[in-house]
Parts: structure tokens; sequence; C-alpha cells
């Protein structure tokens, strides 16, 4: 079940009809209630905690003393001492409920959200997803990735740890960092929009920003790090922890793999590469001008490995390749022998 719909539920925005399409939905198994109760939680008591984040206490304090003064205002007693105890049993009572009531309510609160709370979620290969976090931030995920997003009052940032490959758009929270981790890479910003990719079987992370500002730390012993300006992709080695910055032409290529589809219509080979090295992380390197002006028309799957694809795209005997441990391709103008 989508999570939009069953935040639109929750919100009571949902048709009769939706409303028992959710209600079937929650009562087929234990897991899908208990979702529906995570984004309950995640939303609506959240949404609590900015109420009570948003109050202001000294302005509710002035108003409390001044409902209480114009009735302090008296002519003179014959009997002040009297008076003045009568006042403090009056308004003592008052002030004691008032204050017991805030230490209280913000006591329980308080409690409720001490422990952070985790939202999970993550994809198979071949799928896709658009989710939306408690915090209001925007995630798209690529296909066999994992996400994890921990928060909550009395934590000083919020905390995600990605495997695979993400594409974030940060809600912006100045007291409260949003912080990526993705093996052993940190990637920390305030409200931005950028791509994480952090897959298994590659030895990489690479991050390409698109709006805004983040910075980068290598592993946990960097305390410098290093801060990225829109347009640019930081490659970072996880093994050697070295790291690579670089500028792409056209930097919004790297997010090709959200829509699922690489096509390319009279394309040269040329061409084709230079998208092929955003979304797979790699360098071309031609033998001559000759075959970078090979054309093709054809459509991919971007979950198709770079190999399947130009194992395919050789066929044709325009090509042959060579793929490097260091992530080079190598492309020649006939097949080798």
């Amino acid at each position: 079940m989508d999570e939009a719909m069953l935040l639109a539920y929750l919100k009571g925005n949902l048709s009769e009809s939706e409303n028992k399409e959710v209600d079937l939905w929650v009562s087929k198994s234990a897991d899908n209630y208990k979702k529906l109760e995570q984004i309950y939680y995640t939303t609506f008591v959240g949404d609590r905690l900015h109420a009570y984040e948003s109050v202001d206490v000294e302005a509710a304090l002035n108003k409390f003393h001044t409902k209480i003064k114009p009735q302090e205002i008296h002519t003179m007693d014959p009997h002040p001492f009297s008076t003045k105890l009568y006042r403090i049993k009056k308004y003592g009572g008052l002030a004691a409920a008032f204050f017991t009531g805030i230490i209280l309510s913000v006591g329980i609160l308080l409690g409720i959200l001490a422990q952070p709370s985790t939202y999970q979620v993550s994809t198979f290969e071949g799928q896709r997803a658009h989710v939306v976090l408690p915090d209001g931030s925007y995630v798209w995920l690529n296909s066999s990735t994992k996400l994890a997003y921990q928060s909550g009052i009395l934590s000083k940032e919020r905390k995600v740890d990605v495997n695979g490959e993400a594409y974030f758009e940060v809600t912006k929270n100045k007291n409260k960092p949003f912080v990526v981790n993705s093996k052993g890479v940190r990637t920390q910003v305030l409200g931005t929009k950028f791509n994480v990719r952090a897959r298994n079987q590659e030895s990489k992370v690479v991050t390409t920003l698109f709006e805004g500002a983040i910075q980068m730390y290598t592993h946990s012993s960097d305390k410098l790090g290093q801060q990225l300006k829109p347009g640019e992709t930081l490659e970072i080695d996880v093994t050697t922890h070295q790291s690579n910055l670089f500028t792409y032409n056209t930097p919004k290529d790297v997010l090709l793999w959200i829509n699922g589809d690489l096509k390319f219509n009279n394309n040269t080979l040329g061409e084709m590469a230079e998208k092929f090295e955003k979304v797979y992380n790699v360098r071309f390197h031609f033998e001559n001008e000759e075959v970078r002006q090979e054309r093709f028309t054809c459509k991919f799957k971007t979950d198709f490995s770079l190999k399947e694809i130009l194992s395919t795209l050789s066929l044709t005997q325009h090509f042959s390749y060579d793929i490097t441990d260091d992530g080079r391709v190598l492309v020649f103008s006939s097949i080798k022998e």
C-alpha cells in the first residue's frame, strides 16, 4: 500500500471506497497494521512535537501574569496580611496547576519521543520507489536499495543509512541536520537536493549535488570534510579513502535511473557514453573519433549492467570494448581477435 494513501487515510482525506480499501489492507496482516501505526506516530506525534517547539513559554507566562494583575489592585485593606495570604491561596493553586500541567505534558511527550523512531523502506531488483520521510523529505530509491531513517525529539540530527542508490530532496531544518551514511561515508546537509550511489558490488560512494550545499566526510576520522557546490560530483573510494571531484556538463543525467529507461534515437556512441558515465560511474576512452561517431537507436533498462548493454551493442560488430578494474571503458573500432 502506498505511503501517501495511508497518510491521506489517517488525515481523513479519502473517499468512502478508498477508506474501505485501506481498512481491508490493514486487516490482512499484523505487518500492515504496524506500517499504518508507524506512519501515524511519525506523522501526527511529530506534528504535536512541532506545536510544542513553537510554543512561546515566556509569552504564555506574561499573559498569565497580565490576567491576575488587575485583580490584585485594591483599596487599603485593614488586614493586609490576611489579604496577602488569600491571594497566595487563590492564585497559588492556579499557578501550581498551570506549571504542573506544562511539566507533566512535556514529560509525557518527552517520554513518548525520547526513543528515536525508525522508518525503513527497500526495493527489489527492477523495482523503484518514491517515499516521503517523516520529516517531509522526499526520496527516490533505485532498484536493490535499502534505506533506514531515524530521528526523535532528543536527536541532534536526522540520520539516514543508504545501501544502493537514492535521490534526496531534503526538508530544511536548521536545528536538526540531515545526515546520510553510506559505507562509512558521511554526507551532512540542512536542506538540499542530491543523489547518492553506494552499491554493495562497488567500492565507491558517488554523490552528485543539484541544489544547496553538502559537506562530505570520507571516513569516521575525517573532521574537515569537503563541501560540494551544485553540479559537482564527488567520488570516494571506501577502501583507500581517496576522493575525486569533477563536474558533468549535464549533471541531471545522473537521475536517468528514476524513469528506469535509457532511450537513444540515432545517437552517436560518444553521446551514449556521456550518459553511461553518469548512470554507471565509469569513464569512456575511444580508440579514435570514427568509433565515437557510430550511431545507434535502442532502449535499455537502467537495471541492466553496463556490461550487458555494451555486449548487446557490440553484437553489431561496429566496435569492441574492455572494462578495466579502475572503471575505465576502452572502446575499439573493430572486434578484437
